[in-house]
């Protein structure tokens, strides 16, 4: 019984996860690009990794893909 439970935390915790990887591809998408440029000219705390993402789409789609790819294998 115990080890069930274990498995059904486990499973919740790398759906969790999967979640976490998709929604960050999904908002840094969905940011225009103008946008985050503006934020980034202020100094808005956080803007720069964001700035780095949407300035070079492959590292992003890669990290997430990565991301998304480890948590399916280990699910």
């Amino acid at each position: 019984m115990d080890f069930v439970v274990i498995e059904i935390i486990i499973i919740g915790i790398l759906v969790c996860l999967y979640a976490l990887f998709s929604g960050l591809e999904i908002a840094i998408v969905g940011v225009r690009r103008s946008k985050v440029i503006r934020m980034y000219r202020k100094n808005i705390p956080g803007s720069s990794p964001l700035y780095k993402l949407k300035m070079n789409p492959a590292m992003m789609t890669s990290g997430v893909n990565l991301g998304n790819t480890l948590v399916n294998v280990a699910s």
